[in-house]
């Protein structure tokens, strides 16, 4: 009630402050009321509402003018003056002309029997609450001249149907534009975003399929996807660093494996909370928190592993993860919050690479099974059963603390296998690349040339074996026709299509991993020009020079 009455005092002060110059009838017969905004060349006027307001004494279609004539001067109608037709339920429809650039806020605020908007080339900026609550609105098409759209736009229009597009000429999109337009079905975002703010599609319940977040945009704010239950994939974009408050708190529908960007440093409370569906999640290198119900409810998932950088997890963030298996605990992790695993019915499995064992807050593991693994850091047993904590399971052993991994470049020239893994009693590995039909071992990606080799792991590395044809070194490898996938070039990126949810793994030339997910449709952005290989699941290979 006090926010109603906070904007009904905007309202009223704002109208009362409104004096009209002229007054004139437009084409579809309705006398409108302007204000003189520039009395010189380009002469301008904006629609304004008479003392009072139009309330119910405008109705029907309404038609703005592009120019209106007043003592001889013929003025451009430039733009829509804030609270000019609000609550003017009697209007059905509104067609502007091409010299509006600007409709002000609260503009159209609960008129709602429009059914149709006529936007014009020559828009600008929709300010906040313009079109709220006009719950009839069936069809927006936006043109490509706009550039702003304020908070609660088109907030609760309720009967707005099918895709709405973006157009890339948006460069803001307020808080809870769009908030609870639960009849829209599809959506592509402007690629000109670089946060997608608060609230903004909340509810929109009907909103399907995939989301693309566009390449540029860095945060996605509280709420923006909250309760769109039919979405079914997400893909975010690298640019990404922040995931906010409930960000898609309810997603139910989210299938797959959701991969959260390398440059996302902390995904904040209730981020996914309750996306049941999800089977799997590929963290970002650069995570260094999790926040509180992050993952809660997300019963699908069957293994996680947390990234190095992680410190802390807090409360409840995998509680109720009904199907978790095995769970990978980093290094640098000092605090497990309350009931972080609590409900993970079928977990028995944890290796916890942390030295130090991480304080655990309550019911951490509660109802997880009572004879669950452990697997701590060589020599390290002793610590945790010594922990107050920790020292309630019985059922530990030992894992080497570094991880490694070796890989081939291109699985159609060369394979690569490990006969001896580092233990704690052995730090020593023992792996050999092998060269298929027509090709031949070149070197590893530390130059080394031996196709079998012995070396000592004191770290997390990665050895990746490249291969060359044996008739011309220098020749691109032709597409082998095994699967339907195309790769193509775009500027400074890598288009992937139909790959049909295979692997999908993006190498610079160094043996890098730069990319590494199931995906169908992909379009990764490389750090600098030159030559790539992707390789799609185990079958299709592709070398190719990006520009």
């Amino acid at each position: 009630m006090k926010k109603q009455i906070i904007l009904f005092a905007f309202l009223a002060a704002a109208l009362a402050g409104q004096s009209q110059d002229f007054s004139a009838v437009c084409s579809t017969g309705q006398t409108l009321y302007y204000t003189i905004t520039s009395d010189t060349v380009p002469y301008t006027v904006k629609v304004v509402a008479p003392q009072g307001g139009y309330s119910t004494s405008i109705s029907g279609a309404l038609s703005i003018p592009a120019t209106v004539s007043h003592e001889g001067i013929d003025y451009s109608v430039t733009a829509i003056k804030t609270g000019t037709f609000y609550f003017c339920t009697n209007i059905t429809e509104v067609t502007f002309p091409n010299s509006i650039t600007t409709i002000g806020d609260y503009s159209f605020f609960q008129c709602s029997n429009i059914t149709s908007i006529v936007l014009p080339n020559s828009l600008d900026s929709i300010l906040d609450h313009a079109f709220t609550k006009c719950s009839s609105i069936t069809n927006l098409t936006l043109p490509n001249s706009i550039r702003y759209l304020g908070a609660s736009a088109f907030s609760q229009c309720t009967n707005i149907r099918g895709d709405l597009i973006i157009p890339n000429s948006v460069t803001f999109l307020g808080e809870s534009a769009f908030y609870h337009c639960d009849s829209i079905t599809g959506l592509t975002l402007s690629s000109a975003l670089t946060v997608i703010e608060d609230h903004v599609f909340t509810d929109c319940g009907a909103l399907t399929g995939t989301v693309t977040i566009p390449e540029g945009v860095i945060s996605i704010g509280i709420e923006a996807f909250y309760g769109c239950n039919s979405i079914t994939r997400v893909l975010l974009p690298e640019s990404l660093t922040e995931i906010r408050t409930g960000a898609f708190d309810g997603c139910s529908h989210l299938t797959g494996t959701l991969s959260i960007p390398n440059a996302v440093t902390f995904i904040d409370e209730m981020a996914f909370n309750g996306c049941r569906r999800l089977t799997g999640i590929r963290l970002g290198n650069s995570l260094t928190r999790i926040g509180y119900a992050t993952f809660c409810g997300c019963r699908s998932i069957v293994r996680l592993d947390i990234p190095a950088n992680v410190t802390t997890i807090e409360r409840y963030a995998f509680a109720e993860c009904e199907r978790l298996t095995w769970i990978t605990l980093p290094r640098a992790l000092t605090s497990l919050g309350d009931a972080v695993f609590t409900q993970c019915y079928q977990l028995h499995g944890v290796t916890c690479y942390a030295t130090t064992p991480p304080e655990l807050g309550n019911y951490v593991f509660d109802q997880v099974d009572s004879n669950l693994q452990i697997l701590v850091p060589c020599d390290c047993i002793d610590d945790y059963i010594a922990h107050s904590d920790w020292g309630l399971f019985t059922n530990y052993g030992e894992v080497f603390g570094a991880s490694l991994v070796v890989e081939s470049i291109n699985e159609s020239q060369g394979t690569v296998s490990i006969s001896e893994y580092p233990t704690c009693e052995n730090h020593f590995a023992t792996f050999r690349a092998t060269a298929k039909n027509g090709y031949h071992f070149v070197r590893w990606s530390d130059n080394v040339t031996d196709a079998e080799r012995t070396v000592e792991v004191t770290e997390d590395i990665i050895y990746t074996a490249y291969f060359e044809r044996n008739s011309n070194p220098h020749a691109i490898d032709p597409i082998e026709e095994t699967a339907p996938a195309t790769v193509t070039t775009g500027h400074e990126s890598i288009i992937v299509s139909n790959a049909e949810w295979q692997q999908v793994n993006i190498y610079d030339l160094t043996g890098r991993t730069l990319f590494s997910q199931k995906v169908d449709n992909a379009t990764y952005h490389v750090p600098h020009t030159g030559i790539y290989l992707v390789r799609i699941g185990n079958r299709r290979t592709f070398k190719l020079m990006v520009l």
